[in-house]
């Protein structure tokens, strides 16, 4: 199916519409230790404990913010050819395992915020992608026809295939 066609765009955030600036390691250092003191495995990816560590941790979000968010402001690089793109369309949606802020804010920035119809987050929702969570919350408001998911992760390509939809990876649209 060209891309053209499609009846419903929703794009993952991070290394997809915009890349981020993150300090991972640390990040990655930090949740991991929460993890022990909560018992939690650590040898699940980082989405993962997150979502278990959401129910234990009411420190959570701050700390993802403080490394998503440096002073309340993300830190990014545009993926100009993906900005470009959602220019030409009407509406598109969001899946994310960013902060829904974080989101946000990259959004009113870059003058996108007005044709996204819903940003579903990592902060939304219970169970990260690719659990098709955050896909059944946005069902009611797609278009009836087609969807295509764009994203730039094997995590994002599974949650396409989760959810039965159409997936293309943001590298081929640049």
């Amino acid at each position: 199916m060209s891309l053209k066609n499609y009846d419903n765009y929703i794009f993952d955030f991070d290394g997809t519409i915009a890349n981020l600036k993150v300090d991972w390691v640390s990040l990655k250092d930090e949740i991991k230790t929460l993890c022990k003191k909560h018992g939690i495995e650590i040898k699940q990816k980082l989405n993962v404990k997150i979502d278990l560590l959401k129910d234990n941790e009411s420190n959570l979000y701050a700390i993802i913010k403080k490394y998503e968010q440096w002073n309340n402001v993300p830190k990014y690089i545009i993926n100009q050819s993906i900005v470009d793109f959602k220019n030409t369309k009407d509406s598109f949606y969001v899946v994310s395992n960013n902060l829904h802020s974080t989101v946000k804010s990259v959004l009113d920035e870059l003058g996108l915020a007005s044709k996204c119809k819903k940003i579903i987050a990592i902060d939304d929702i219970k169970n990260s992608k690719p659990d098709t969570e955050a896909y059944k919350k946005l069902k009611i408001l797609l278009k009836i026809g087609s969807s295509l998911y764009i994203g730039d992760r094997d995590t994002d390509k599974e949650f396409a295939r989760n959810c039965n939809i159409d997936f293309k990876h943001a590298q081929d649209m640049m």
